[in-house]
Protein backbone atom coordinates (compact mmCIF):
# COMPACT_ATOMS: atom_id res chain seq x y z
CA UNK A 1 0.00 0.00 0.00
CA UNK A 2 1.16 3.56 -0.66
CA UNK A 3 0.46 5.79 1.72
CA UNK A 4 -1.11 9.89 1.10
CA UNK A 5 2.81 10.92 0.85
CA UNK A 6 3.49 9.07 -1.48
CA UNK A 7 5.31 6.00 0.33
CA UNK A 8 5.28 2.64 0.51
CA UNK A 9 3.21 1.38 3.39
CA UNK A 10 6.17 -0.83 5.59
CA UNK A 11 6.37 -2.48 9.40
CA UNK A 12 9.60 -2.06 10.57
CA UNK A 13 8.74 -0.69 14.31
CA UNK A 14 6.11 -2.42 16.71
CA UNK A 15 6.58 0.05 19.56
CA UNK A 16 3.87 2.77 20.58
CA UNK A 17 4.31 6.45 19.90
CA UNK A 18 5.10 8.28 23.00
CA UNK A 19 1.92 10.83 23.60
CA UNK A 20 2.28 14.57 23.08
CA UNK A 21 0.51 17.29 24.81
CA UNK A 22 -0.88 17.69 21.17
CA UNK A 23 -2.24 14.46 21.43
CA UNK A 24 -4.48 14.94 24.66
CA UNK A 25 -7.79 16.10 24.03
CA UNK A 26 -8.21 17.47 27.35
CA UNK A 27 -11.82 17.12 27.80
CA UNK A 28 -13.38 15.26 30.37
CA UNK A 29 -14.35 11.63 29.08
CA UNK A 30 -16.59 9.51 31.80
CA UNK A 31 -15.51 6.23 30.25
CA UNK A 32 -12.10 4.70 28.78
CA UNK A 33 -14.13 2.67 26.58
CA UNK A 34 -18.09 1.82 25.11
CA UNK A 35 -19.93 0.95 27.94
CA UNK A 36 -20.95 -2.86 28.00
CA UNK A 37 -23.91 -3.23 30.95
CA UNK A 38 -26.37 -0.91 32.25
CA UNK A 39 -24.40 0.02 35.47
CA UNK A 40 -21.41 1.17 33.53
CA UNK A 41 -23.36 3.43 31.01
CA UNK A 42 -25.23 5.17 33.70
CA UNK A 43 -22.33 5.26 36.03
CA UNK A 44 -20.43 6.96 33.31
CA UNK A 45 -23.72 9.25 32.75
CA UNK A 46 -23.93 10.58 35.86
CA UNK A 47 -20.32 12.64 35.33
CA UNK A 48 -22.37 14.39 32.01
CA UNK A 49 -25.69 14.69 33.52
CA UNK A 50 -25.67 14.18 37.29
CA UNK A 51 -27.10 11.64 39.55
CA UNK A 52 -31.08 12.69 38.26
CA UNK A 53 -30.15 12.17 34.55
CA UNK A 54 -28.40 8.79 35.83
CA UNK A 55 -31.56 7.99 37.67
CA UNK A 56 -33.81 8.49 34.86
CA UNK A 57 -31.38 6.48 32.02
CA UNK A 58 -31.29 3.60 34.50
CA UNK A 59 -35.23 3.90 34.66
CA UNK A 60 -35.37 3.73 31.31
CA UNK A 61 -32.98 0.80 30.28
CA UNK A 62 -34.09 -1.11 33.08
CA UNK A 63 -37.60 -0.82 31.95
CA UNK A 64 -37.25 -1.34 27.88
CA UNK A 65 -34.14 -2.89 27.48
CA UNK A 66 -32.94 -6.47 27.77
CA UNK A 67 -29.60 -7.08 28.55
CA UNK A 68 -29.26 -11.05 28.24
CA UNK A 69 -30.25 -10.45 24.56
CA UNK A 70 -29.36 -7.05 24.00
CA UNK A 71 -32.61 -6.12 22.52
CA UNK A 72 -35.20 -3.48 23.36
CA UNK A 73 -39.03 -4.57 24.20
CA UNK A 74 -41.64 -4.13 21.24
CA UNK A 75 -42.87 -1.05 20.69
CA UNK A 76 -41.33 2.47 20.54
CA UNK A 77 -39.64 4.17 23.27
CA UNK A 78 -38.00 7.12 24.31
CA UNK A 79 -36.33 8.81 27.26
CA UNK A 80 -36.78 12.76 27.21
CA UNK A 81 -34.13 14.79 29.66
CA UNK A 82 -34.21 18.47 30.05
CA UNK A 83 -32.03 20.17 27.87
CA UNK A 84 -29.04 22.16 29.67
CA UNK A 85 -29.30 25.68 29.09
CA UNK A 86 -25.92 25.83 28.24
CA UNK A 87 -24.84 24.38 24.65
CA UNK A 88 -21.99 23.19 25.63
CA UNK A 89 -23.25 20.76 28.40
CA UNK A 90 -26.10 19.44 25.73
CA UNK A 91 -22.95 18.85 23.43
CA UNK A 92 -21.69 16.56 25.91
CA UNK A 93 -24.48 14.46 26.70
CA UNK A 94 -25.31 13.76 22.63
CA UNK A 95 -21.36 13.13 22.25
CA UNK A 96 -21.62 10.86 25.48
CA UNK A 97 -24.24 9.14 23.25
CA UNK A 98 -22.40 8.95 20.15
CA UNK A 99 -19.12 7.17 21.70
CA UNK A 100 -20.28 5.60 24.66
CA UNK A 101 -23.86 3.71 24.16
CA UNK A 102 -22.78 0.73 21.80
CA UNK A 103 -24.18 -2.35 22.40
CA UNK A 104 -27.69 -0.36 23.55
CA UNK A 105 -27.11 1.84 20.11
CA UNK A 106 -29.24 4.32 21.51
CA UNK A 107 -29.20 8.08 19.81
CA UNK A 108 -30.32 11.62 20.53
CA UNK A 109 -31.45 14.82 19.07
CA UNK A 110 -33.07 18.08 20.22
CA UNK A 111 -36.69 18.45 20.39
CA UNK A 112 -39.33 21.32 22.20
CA UNK A 113 -41.25 20.29 25.06
CA UNK A 114 -44.71 19.71 24.56
CA UNK A 115 -45.74 21.37 27.48
CA UNK A 116 -43.40 24.08 27.37
CA UNK A 117 -42.67 25.46 23.83
CA UNK A 118 -39.91 27.69 25.32
CA UNK A 119 -38.49 24.87 26.49
CA UNK A 120 -35.79 21.94 24.86
CA UNK A 121 -35.63 18.27 25.51
CA UNK A 122 -32.86 15.92 24.97
CA UNK A 123 -34.81 12.64 23.25
CA UNK A 124 -32.76 9.52 23.88
CA UNK A 125 -33.91 6.50 21.98
CA UNK A 126 -32.95 3.07 20.02
CA UNK A 127 -31.81 2.75 16.70
CA UNK A 128 -33.39 0.03 15.85
CA UNK A 129 -31.04 -2.30 13.71
CA UNK A 130 -33.49 -5.35 13.24
CA UNK A 131 -36.41 -5.48 10.48
CA UNK A 132 -35.98 -2.86 7.99
CA UNK A 133 -39.60 -1.13 8.67
CA UNK A 134 -38.39 -0.43 12.01
CA UNK A 135 -35.07 1.04 11.61
CA UNK A 136 -35.14 4.21 12.08
CA UNK A 137 -38.72 4.55 12.93
CA UNK A 138 -39.11 7.37 15.68
CA UNK A 139 -40.82 6.82 19.11
CA UNK A 140 -44.71 7.24 19.06
CA UNK A 141 -46.02 10.86 20.13
CA UNK A 142 -42.53 12.82 18.89
CA UNK A 143 -42.85 15.06 15.91
CA UNK A 144 -41.94 13.46 11.69
CA UNK A 145 -38.31 14.60 10.85
CA UNK A 146 -37.41 16.62 8.09
CA UNK A 147 -36.03 15.81 4.88
CA UNK A 148 -32.52 14.77 5.24
CA UNK A 149 -32.71 14.24 8.90
CA UNK A 150 -32.74 10.48 9.05
CA UNK A 151 -31.06 8.61 11.64
CA UNK A 152 -27.91 6.95 11.03
CA UNK A 153 -26.28 4.93 13.56
CA UNK A 154 -22.60 5.20 12.43
CA UNK A 155 -19.89 6.29 15.43
CA UNK A 156 -16.95 6.07 12.71
CA UNK A 157 -18.65 9.22 10.67
CA UNK A 158 -18.22 10.39 13.71
CA UNK A 159 -14.97 12.44 13.40
CA UNK A 160 -14.54 16.34 14.44
CA UNK A 161 -12.19 18.28 16.71
CA UNK A 162 -13.20 17.08 19.99
CA UNK A 163 -13.42 13.42 18.23
CA UNK A 164 -9.73 13.10 16.73
CA UNK A 165 -8.28 11.20 19.02
CA UNK A 166 -11.10 8.42 19.02
CA UNK A 167 -8.99 6.73 16.13
CA UNK A 168 -6.06 4.75 15.79
CA UNK A 169 -4.03 4.33 12.97
CA UNK A 170 -1.51 1.66 12.87
CA UNK A 171 0.00 -0.54 10.14
CA UNK A 172 -1.35 -4.25 9.70
CA UNK A 173 1.57 -6.76 8.41
CA UNK A 174 0.26 -10.24 7.07
CA UNK A 175 1.32 -13.19 5.33
CA UNK A 176 -1.21 -15.46 3.88
CA UNK A 177 -4.30 -13.79 5.15
CA UNK A 178 -7.47 -12.04 4.09
CA UNK A 179 -7.51 -8.37 5.13
CA UNK A 180 -11.03 -8.84 6.92
CA UNK A 181 -10.29 -12.19 8.16
CA UNK A 182 -6.64 -11.12 10.08
CA UNK A 183 -8.90 -7.57 11.10
CA UNK A 184 -11.50 -10.05 12.83
CA UNK A 185 -8.79 -12.03 14.85
CA UNK A 186 -7.75 -8.48 15.75
CA UNK A 187 -11.21 -8.04 17.29
CA UNK A 188 -11.91 -10.94 18.73
CA UNK A 189 -8.56 -10.75 20.48
CA UNK A 190 -9.28 -7.09 21.34
CA UNK A 191 -13.22 -7.62 22.24
CA UNK A 192 -14.72 -5.63 19.86
CA UNK A 193 -16.44 -5.32 16.43
CA UNK A 194 -14.96 -5.14 12.89
CA UNK A 195 -16.72 -2.77 12.16
CA UNK A 196 -14.57 -0.85 14.29
CA UNK A 197 -11.81 -1.30 11.72
CA UNK A 198 -11.36 1.22 8.91
CA UNK A 199 -8.74 0.51 5.79
CA UNK A 200 -8.74 1.25 2.18
CA UNK A 201 -9.01 -1.62 0.70
CA UNK A 202 -8.38 -4.92 0.96
CA UNK A 203 -4.80 -6.88 -0.04
CA UNK A 204 -4.30 -10.35 -1.60
CA UNK A 205 -4.66 -13.12 0.25
CA UNK A 206 -1.79 -14.85 -0.54
CA UNK A 207 1.89 -12.96 -0.33
CA UNK A 208 3.61 -10.94 2.31
CA UNK A 209 1.59 -7.57 2.46
CA UNK A 210 1.13 -4.31 4.62
CA UNK A 211 -1.57 -1.60 4.88
CA UNK A 212 -2.35 1.04 7.40
CA UNK A 213 -5.77 0.82 9.58
CA UNK A 214 -7.63 2.87 11.68
CA UNK A 215 -9.01 1.10 15.02
CA UNK A 216 -11.77 3.05 16.78
CA UNK A 217 -11.56 3.94 20.54
CA UNK A 218 -9.10 1.27 21.37
CA UNK A 219 -5.58 2.05 22.88
CA UNK A 220 -2.22 1.50 21.27
CA UNK A 221 -0.33 -0.43 24.51
CA UNK A 222 -3.62 -2.89 24.14
CA UNK A 223 -3.01 -3.40 20.28
CA UNK A 224 0.75 -3.05 20.70
CA UNK A 225 0.58 -6.74 22.86
CA UNK A 226 -0.83 -8.65 20.83
CA UNK A 227 2.49 -8.96 18.78
CA UNK A 228 4.05 -11.12 21.53
CA UNK A 229 1.22 -13.49 20.52
CA UNK A 230 0.06 -13.50 16.78
CA UNK A 231 2.21 -15.82 15.06
CA UNK A 232 1.36 -15.81 10.50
Amino acid sequence: EVDRRGQVVVLDDVHTIPKTSEDVDGSDDPLEHPAKTIEELVQGFEKVAGKQGKDQLEGFLKTWYNETEHTYATGRCCLLLPAPVDREERKRIHHFFRTHSDPFHLVTDTVDDEHNPTRKMIRVYPHHKGKEEDQGRRPTGTKKRKRGEEIQFDYRNNIGPGNKNNFLLFTLYKENKDTQDALNVLGRMLRCKSSSFGFAGTKDKRGVTTQQVTLYRQKAESLAKLNKVLRG
